[in-house]
Order: structure tokens, then sequence, then C-alpha cells
């Protein structure tokens, strides 16, 4: 099993892949090595500040690391991860106009519009801004919102 965020995709996407070549020649394969991680996400965000920085988050806007986040922090130590962070939300969209709050700039990139309702429901909430997006399912079941949309730093739905 593989996961798109280790790749550098703003994206965590679990999927299983099978690959498989006939004994006859002689393969030896296997799986690229991951090029991003979530600890290294955790060190520019806390330890650096690094990502903060470059989404010129001001210092007192920034959220303190949950009690896991802590104990996963103080378990790297000095020691300084070997991949790249792991790409967030807010780093795949941040040059991108809100299409609720800026909808003529939005309406001329291709699919960027805002769709109204969107809520959050019990196991439904949505990602947020400074982690990978979860996994986005595809089509429509005629209910806005759910994992679909997006945490605001202020708590509202996009």
């Amino acid at each position: 099993m593989l996961n798109a965020a280790d790749y550098g995709v703003p994206q965590k996407r679990e999927r299983v892949f099978f690959v498989g070549f006939r004994a006859d020649l002689g393969v030896d394969w296997s799986f690229p090595e991951p090029t991003h991680g979530a600890d290294a996400l955790l060190w520019d965000k806390y330890k650096t500040g690094d990502y903060w920085e470059r989404h010129r988050i001001a210092k007192k806007r920034r959220p303190i690391p949950s009690d896991a986040e802590r104990a996963r922090l103080e378990r790297l130590g000095f020691a300084i991860p070997p991949h790249a962070a792991w790409r967030t939300v807010r780093d795949a969209i941040s040059d991108l106009p809100d299409p609720e709050h800026a909808p003529d700039a939005a309406a001329a990139i291709a699919n960027h519009q805002f769709n109204s309702g969107a809520r959050a429901y019990p196991g439904h909430t949505g990602s947020v801004l400074d982690e990978p997006a979860k996994t986005l399912k595809a089509g429509d079941h005629g209910v806005p919102g759910g994992e679909n949309m997006l945490v605001r730093d202020d708590s509202s739905l996009r």
C-alpha cells in the first residue's frame, strides 16, 4: 500500500498496487522510495516555522501542535527528517483566488467555482488547509459538503 502524500501529492490517498513480471524475465524491481513525509511537515511547522513563514501566517494565528504532534516531535528530537515535507492543501491552492469571495477572478480558471451549502456531518468533516487533503471521492450523491470541502482558518467551510 502506498500513500500519494508520500510522493508529493497534496492528498492522503492510500492505494494498493500489485506489480508482477513473468519469472523468465528476471526483473529486479521495487517501488520507488517515498520523497515526502509527515515528520518533515511537522518539522517545518513547529521546529523551524518555515511552513508558516512561506504562507505568511502571523505568529499569533499559528496553531499549537496537538498532544500527538508534540509526542512525534519529541521522538524526532534533533534529527532532521530525510524527506521533503508533505504538500498541504494550502500549498496546492494558495495561488488560487477564493471562488466564494473573488468569483470573477475564479471564473477565469476552469472548474474553479464555489458551491454553497457545504456542511460538516458526523464522519465527514472536510480537509484542513495545513495537511494533505483527505481522499476526494468521485461522484455526486446529492449531499453538498462532506469530504469534498475545505475547513478554512476561521472554521468556516468551503
